[in-house]
């Protein structure tokens, strides 16, 4: 199963509007929240599935940057 951590930077004020978002994402665990973003944990089936939550985050209004900084499993 493909293992991603992952950091995400958040506007100014958006804390409270991404923990909701993140929240009803299933796969997605929120590890850590500061004022300036998140640090996730997200499993998935498959590589592609995995993919396509980060993308999804990182193309959120509210997100600066959303980047993996560790990946495990089954590519």
């Amino acid at each position: 199963m493909p293992v991603a951590g992952v950091v995400v930077r958040i506007r100014d004020g958006a804390g409270i509007k991404v923990a909701s978002l993140l929240d009803e994402l299933d796969g997605v665990e929120v590890v850590e929240q500061t004022d300036d973003g998140f640090a996730l944990v997200i499993e998935a089936d498959t590589a592609r599935q995995q993919r396509e939550l980060h993308e999804r985050i990182a193309d959120w209004s509210e997100v600066e940057q959303a980047s993996v900084v560790l990946q495990s499993g089954e590519f």
